[in-house]
């Protein structure tokens, strides 16, 4: 009977061994793996030097207190986790925020340039407007020019139609005055 008592427990011990070291191996692989994806810094940061000589020198098969060293590795696993999700939530924070003030830029730059294209819009109509005017004001001109200048054309000829039989009486006194002195 004690021997098979015996087989039991080294049966058990076995089991409770293998069960261990799966544990042990799967709490290393997490640890360094955790490690491998932080940088130097982060490190020497988030835990204190002689709590990492123990992880990086541990001989995880000769334990004597598994128990306290794997609680510590779930914590330094967990703690290191949290650390990591705050880090990436400040950073999906900051981005957000950052996001928020560049659409808000945006909108600015947007509300902005739809006032100056109303402006342009405006200035435009208005240009439009003032080339219109300008066009007939210089029409309304150069026809008032024109009807100047046949009117002064009109008067001209009339003067010279004036001037000519009064130029012809000058002369013809100035003929006959002539004529008078050598006559005499």
């Amino acid at each position: 009977m004690k021997l098979t008592q015996n087989n039991n427990n080294q049966i058990e011990d076995k089991q409770n061994n293998q069960e261990n070291k799966e544990y042990i191996e799967l709490l290393q692989n997490c640890v360094h793996y955790l490690l491998l994806q932080l940088e130097k810094s982060d490190i020497e940061v988030q835990f204190q030097p002689e709590f990492l000589e123990n992880i990086f020198d541990f001989d995880f098969g000769n334990v004597n207190n598994k128990a306290h060293h794997i609680s510590q590795l779930t914590k330094a696993i967990n703690n290191l986790q949290y650390q990591q999700n705050l880090k990436q939530q400040n950073q999906i924070k900051y981005c957000q925020e950052k996001i928020t003030i560049l659409q808000q830029h945006i909108n600015h730059a947007n509300n902005i340039n739809t006032e100056l294209m109303m402006q342009l819009s405006i200035t435009n109509e208005k240009n439009v407007k003032l080339v219109r005017e300008l066009s007939e004001k210089q029409n309304k001109i150069q026809e008032i020019t024109i009807q100047q200048q046949i009117v002064n054309m009109d008067e001209n000829s009339m003067r010279i139609e004036i001037d000519v039989p009064q130029f012809k009486e000058n002369i013809q006194n100035l003929i006959w005055n002539e004529n008078k002195l050598l006559n005499k």
